[in-house]
């Protein structure tokens, strides 16, 4: 591989790597409270189709 070839590979993955720092920082709390109170979280939905019933087995049926 020649050297302008692993030179600009490394330009590449430096500027890559610096590009995915800078975009994905996490904002700075500034310890100031905000500026409207957020809504309340909504709770849980529940599922819509019921779970499958548990069948136990009947005294009957083990006698047999």
């Amino acid at each position: 591989m020649p050297n302008d070839a692993k030179l600009g590979l490394l330009a590449g993955v430096a500027a890559v790597v610096v590009i995915a720092v800078v975009y994905f920082q996490k904002p700075q709390a500034t310890g100031a409270a905000p500026a409207s109170p957020t809504a309340p979280a909504l709770p849980a939905a529940q599922p819509k189709v019921p779970p499958a019933a548990v069948i136990v087995p009947s005294k009957a049926a083990k006698d047999e």
